[in-house]
């Protein structure tokens, strides 16, 4: 009896070992399978939709829909009726994988091209819109404006944002959107989201009934609620349960995720950790700042390689699918947390084979260089240098930094704290120039060297506009001494010395 029960025992053990090997070996061919799919299957997704990427995809639509609408792998909808969407958790007995992907139209002028921001849920994903349908910030198309006076055209509305630009008489610039109070409005310069101010349109009576943006607008899926499963993945070929949203190449742009506003000008990873409380940010590539995420209120920004972490409060129902599952971020984020190359790329390799973003994903995946030994240099220091190892790599080798400015006028936009960032990481060793990305390349040029211009050779430096300010009538009139013409026109008295 005994020798029956072993022989039971061993031969159960044995079915079950196969099973697991099989289990295992499946998943890596269904993760494969999965991302070939959906990058044939959503190819040509075009703007505000979602596409059924590979089994299996679950959605709810804020309108009736027919038994066979977006059942099945490469069916496309309208993303303006989509209410919730949810991809399925690795299950290798039915080779199943959910995959999907979303194009939301970016926050950003219709003028500019690539404007899609891509969403790409992978495992166990559940994102639920938290726009109603009637309250959809929707784009239009400019409206062609020809200037009658010169302008500047600055990086936000009002004075104190920097100058991106300037017009001339006669030049004509395409609007798409105001500010509250009908002062500035929205435009495009070279491929640059900027605003001018409105007495210097002429007669801006044509702009009257464009849409208000003050940064708090949302189209559909600008603004939603997230929920990931946290299981630990089948194989090390599928990545955890994650949500990774991708901007357009070299733009910023503005989601509302669990109700943190939020401005990326990159890849991220978003998901929700153990025990299902936690949300998690991961920077791929590029930049994201979190609107009042310090502390003290400040925005809180994150550059590649870091991630942070909030906690989330308990389910209520706040989205549109009518259910109590939505939780609120509701803490402080924690300070950003540098992830290793090696790490993040084992975490997330996968997304090199994702072709469905805006620009490719490149990571230092472990078999991109499987023989590649690692040589650790030895380092000459001084005689009061210790035998410590450095520390781990922080945020703070940005040029744009506290402390550590470029000191020549920069680091006044996203574009500049980006572009720092990277050349900081040159400083230090950490990249070549040659591997710094899109736009922040040709934008930016490396700090001076340190050593020191001579004190009496002040031809070469470069020397910012001599501004005065006049008062007349209800606005103050903002000369530059240096072309001895008005550059400018505000309503608050913006401190500069009276005109000569």
């Amino acid at each position: 009896m005994k020798l029956r029960l072993s022989i039971s025992l061993l031969y159960t053990l044995l079915i079950m070992s196969v099973s697991v090997v099989g289990a295992q070996g499946a998943c890596p061919q269904i993760v494969s399978q999965a991302l070939q799919s959906m990058g044939e299957n959503c190819e040509d997704i075009g703007r505000n939709s979602v596409c059924y990427g590979y089994d299996l995809v679950s959605a709810q639509f804020s309108e009736e829909v027919t038994d066979e609408f977006f059942s099945q792998p490469a069916d496309i909808a309208e993303l303006g009726i989509l209410e919730t969407i949810q991809t399925a958790e690795m299950n290798t007995d039915l080779s199943q994988w959910g995959v999907a992907v979303m194009s939301v139209q970016a926050n950003i002028p219709n003028s500019i091209p690539g404007q899609a921001v891509r969403f790409v849920l992978l495992g166990d994903v559940e994102v639920e819109s938290a726009v109603e349908p009637e309250g959809t910030f929707e784009s239009i198309e400019p409206i062609d404006i020809t200037l009658t006076d010169s302008a500047n055209v600055r990086s936000g509305a009002g004075i104190n944002f920097n100058i991106i630009g300037g017009v001339a008489a006669g030049e004509t610039l395409a609007f798409d959107a105001q500010n509250a109070d009908s002062t500035w409005y929205r435009t495009v310069l070279d491929g640059r989201i900027g605003w001018v101010f409105s007495d210097l349109l002429g007669t801006p009576d044509d702009l009257i009934d464009l849409p208000v943006i003050d940064g708090q607008q949302r189209g559909a899926m600008q603004a939603f609620y997230l929920r990931t499963g946290f299981g630990t993945p089948a194989c090390e070929e599928a990545p955890q349960d994650t949500l990774v949203v991708q901007g357009p190449d070299g733009i910023s742009i503005d989601l509302t995720v669990n109700g943190a506003n939020i401005n990326l000008g990159s890849t991220i990873a978003m998901r929700i950790l153990p025990p299902g409380n936690i949300i998690e940010f991961t920077v791929i590539d590029g930049r994201l700042t979190i609107e009042a995420g310090n502390p003290d209120g400040s925005d809180l920004v994150l550059f590649e390689n870091f991630r942070t972490t909030a906690c989330l409060d308990e389910p209520e129902n706040l989205g549109v699918d009518g259910s109590t599952n939505d939780r609120l971020i509701n803490c402080e984020f924690t300070e950003p947390e540098f992830v290793p190359e090696l790490d993040l790329g084992e975490s997330f390799c996968v997304l090199e084979n994702v072709e469905n973003f805006n620009y490719n994903v490149d990571l230092a995946c472990p078999q991109n260089d499987p023989e590649v030994p690692v040589i650790i240099e030895e380092v000459v220091t001084d005689e009061d240098s210790s035998d410590e190892p450095d520390a781990t790599p922080t945020q703070d080798f940005n040029l744009c930094a506290e402390g550590n400015a470029w000191g020549d006028g920069r680091c006044q936009t996203d574009y500049d704290w980006q572009a720092g960032y990277y050349y900081g990481q040159v400083e230090v060793g950490i990249i070549e120039v040659e591997e710094i990305p899109g736009p922040f390349f040709a934008t930016a040029t490396p700090r001076p060297t340190a050593t020191p211009e001579p004190e009496d050779d002040d031809d070469d430096k470069p020397s910012g506009p001599d501004l005065c300010a006049n008062f007349e009538g209800d606005v103050w009139l903002i000369t530059d001494l240096n072309i001895g013409d008005v550059i400018d026109t505000v309503f608050d008295d913006p401190g500069l010395p009276e005109c000569p």
